[in-house]
């Protein structure tokens, strides 16, 4: 079909398929996608099995991996974000079962836990007509409703290590509730603040002034729970310890209110900036904006207004919600160099 950037990714809570077609190739794509997604066929079975299992196999010496790995199992001890990984075990992947991957893919794969999600030079009318046409006749099926057991509140710093070849660094993480909740709003602004290659407090205080190699910040929203991680590497002498103090000191500059009250202002405007320039010119990343809305089950005015939203955010606000829940419930791992 001359298309590109044929590919799929699964990670939390969603697995999604990636075309860049042709816009007159559209029909043709969904006729092809809807034989797809309607009966799972495991012709390739044994094949993409290696594949997978050697992505698994080259995971197991990624530092990041592990680090990552590590990190949400101290976070979420008894959630799924925590107790199993995309990839699974090395024995899940030694004893595959057909049987179950059949049933796996006739629970999920139904048009009610589904989306097709176009962005481009479409036609609204005519590709209404053919989603219907090559979609529409699908039957809906039972999803099983998601339960999980609560996380308990972290009430003092949790620690631990992992090691491997790359160099070291040091990630502390604080968990929140998920989107539906007004956490996640606030740690993308919080996010802004202390990071934006700029005007943070840590670009200010840290790396502006070459006290780290190098940190960052990044808020991760999803269902039930989110979380705001900040990471850093040493300088050449400076211990990981001394990288962890640093940041924590940066949170506490945040709790004091040690930053311009226009700060907030100029984060926002940045995001609007951003967003416009990546909607403008991107269509994956329009598709991605729609994919994230779908699986977190916002209403697309959230994502429209987002900012809006964000920019009515006092500094007293922000001030107040990092006292209340940005204190020593933190996850600490530190990623040391060594076997």
């Amino acid at each position: 079909l001359g298309a590109r950037g044929t590919n799929a990714y699964t990670s939390t809570e969603r697995t999604v398929y990636i075309n860049d077609i042709p816009s007159d190739e559209l029909e043709r794509w969904m006729a092809i996608e809807s034989e797809r997604m309607h009966e799972c066929v495991l012709r390739l079975f044994h094949t993409e099995l290696e594949t997978v299992y050697e992505e698994f196999n080259r995971s197991q010496d990624n530092d990041g991996r592990a680090a990552y790995k590590k990190l949400n199992e101290l976070l979420y001890p008894h959630h799924p974000y925590g107790t199993q990984t995309t990839l699974g075990t090395g024995e899940h992947l030694k004893n595959p079962s057909m049987v179950k991957i059949h049933a796996f893919f006739d629970t999920y794969y139904v048009p009610n836990n589904m989306a097709v999600i176009l962005a481009g030079d479409i036609d609204f009318d005519r590709t209404i007509a053919m989603v219907d046409k090559y979609f529409g006749g699908w039957e809906k099926g039972y999803v099983p409703e998601f339960t999980f057991e609560k996380e308990s509140p972290l009430s003092a710093p949790v620690v631990a290590e992992v090691s491997g070849p790359e160099s070291e660094w040091v990630d502390l993480a604080w968990r929140f509730n998920g989107y539906h909740s007004d956490d996640p709003i606030m740690l993308q602004l919080i996010a802004g603040l202390l990071s934006n290659g700029r005007a943070g407090l840590i670009d200010l205080d840290l790396l502006q002034t070459q006290r780290v190699l190098n940190a960052g910040v990044y808020a991760g929203i999803s269902g039930d729970y989110s979380s705001l991680q900040v990471n850093g590497e040493p300088k050449e002498g400076q211990t990981l310890e001394q990288v962890r103090d640093l940041l924590l000191g940066e949170m506490a500059a945040l709790r004091a209110g040690s930053f311009d009250d226009w700060l907030i202002e100029a984060v926002v405007n940045d995001f609007r900036q951003r967003r416009m320039r990546t909607w403008g010119e991107n269509n994956r990343s329009s598709a991605s904006a729609m994919t994230d809305a779908f699986i977190l089950k916002k209403r697309w005015s959230e994502e429209v207004d987002l900012y809006d939203r964000m920019a009515r955010i006092t500094k007293a606000e922000v001030v107040a919600f990092a006292n209340a829940k940005l204190n020593d419930n933190y996850v600490c791992v530190f990623k040391r160099n060594g076997p």
